[in-house]
């Protein structure tokens, strides 16, 4: 399980620095969908909780929900800053 931890923080790293990368409203889509969307990278690991004993899923979900909510967070103050130059 702990290398499903350490993939699951690297790829966190590798969306949180490809949102605040993100150029514009598209590539921002874009990068929600590759992580977030139904094949997303973030999503497989949802799909591989059945995979792993019962004991050790409660704190895989735990990681990959977190892991989740920080790239939402990412993605929606990135999309703030977008709209907030589109008013400018």
């Amino acid at each position: 399980m702990s290398s499903l931890l350490t993939s699951l923080d690297k790829i966190t790293k590798e969306a949180v620095v490809a949102v605040n990368n993100a150029a514009d409203l598209h590539s921002l889509e874009q990068i929600r969908s590759k992580y977030l969307g139904k094949k997303g990278k973030l999503t497989d690991f949802l799909k591989k909780l059945g995979t792993l004993d019962a004991a050790q899923r409660p704190k895989a979900g735990q990681a990959i929900n977190l892991a989740k909510e920080k790239l939402i967070s990412a993605i929606d103050s990135k999309l703030e800053i977008f709209k907030a130059a589109e008013i400018k």
